[in-house]
Parts: structure tokens; C-alpha cells; sequence
């Protein structure tokens, strides 16, 4: 799918219940960065069934495409296989930047590069799913977001 506007999350849930974020989906003209693919991308390379599941978090506007679409679109003109092979090409840097952030990085220090880099998120997203994004606690949030005050 591809977003024009609105916000949408994806994330999985264990077998307990659990449920952890795994992406924020957005695009607007005040954020740096806009994750305009809304997919699992894991899904569509390996033709298994998605684990995600995705949530709307504000109305939002969206272009469905079919898989096969995209198939005969790359098939039809190299231009589009150059396009998927670079969407594919930022879906994996910003996926490695994120879990080297994550290995590397103190929450704080992985909540500030988030809030410097996706204001958006910082502001408009519960603090629930803001957190389990950033793999802390609501209560570990709230105590770094009170340390940055």
C-alpha cells in the first residue's frame, strides 16, 4: 500500500499477548523522513503470510496495490524495477539503522535521535505504542521524557 497521508503502525503480537511495534507508517511534509510503504516486506519477498498486523492511528489515505500489479509493472519497464530495487534499498537502511540504534544506544539516547528525526511520532503517538517501539516500558518513557524536560 502506498500512504498519501494518515498513520498507521505495524507490530506483532507474542503468544502471551504481547504486543510490540515494529514500524510507524506516515507522510507529511513536517517530518524527515516518511515511511510511504505500508507492508511486510519480509511477506512479500518470501510469499508467507504476513506476522504483522497493522493498525490505522489517524485517517488516512492509501493506494492498494496487488502484488501481481507490482509484478507486471516491473515486467512492463525497467524504470519500475529500478524504483522497487530502491525502495527496497532505503527499507533496509533505515531497518539496519534501527537496530543498530537499538544495540547501541541508551533509550534515552534512542528516544532523542526519534524525536529529532520523526517529531510526528513523538507528538501523535500514544505513549504505549511510542514506547513499545522503542522496546521500554510507558513507565521507562515517561521517566526519560521527564529527564529531557
Amino acid at each position: 500500500m502506498y500512504l498519501h497521508s494518515g498513520l498507521i503502525r505495524s507490530f506483532i503480537i507474542t503468544d502471551t499477548g504481547k504486543e510490540f511495534t515494529r514500524q510507524f507508517y506516515f507522510n507529511t511534509n513536517e517530518s524527515r523522513i516518511g515511511n510511504l510503504l505500508v507492508t511486510d516486506f519480509r511477506s512479500v519477498l518470501t510469499k508467507e503470510p504476513s506476522t504483522r498486523a497493522f493498525e490505522v492511528l489517524e485517517d488516512s489515505e492509501l493506494h492498494i496495490f496487488k502484488q501481481s500489479t507490482v509484478t507486471s509493472f516491473y515486467a512492463q519497464n525497467h524504470a519500475w524495477e529500478r524504483v522497487g530495487r530502491l525502495l527496497a534499498q532505503m527499507a533496509y537502511v533505515q531497518m539496519d539503522e534501527y537496530y543498530c540504534r537499538l544495540l547501541t544506544h541508551t533509550p534515552k539516547e534512542h528516544y532523542l535521535k526519534l524525536k529529532n528525526k520523526m517529531p510526528k511520532l513523538c507528538e501523535e503517538v500514544s505513549q504505549y505504542h511510542l514506547a513499545s517501539f522503542l522496546g521500554i516500558t510507558p513507565v521507562t518513557l515517561s521517566r526519560i521524557k521527564q529527564s529531557c524536560d
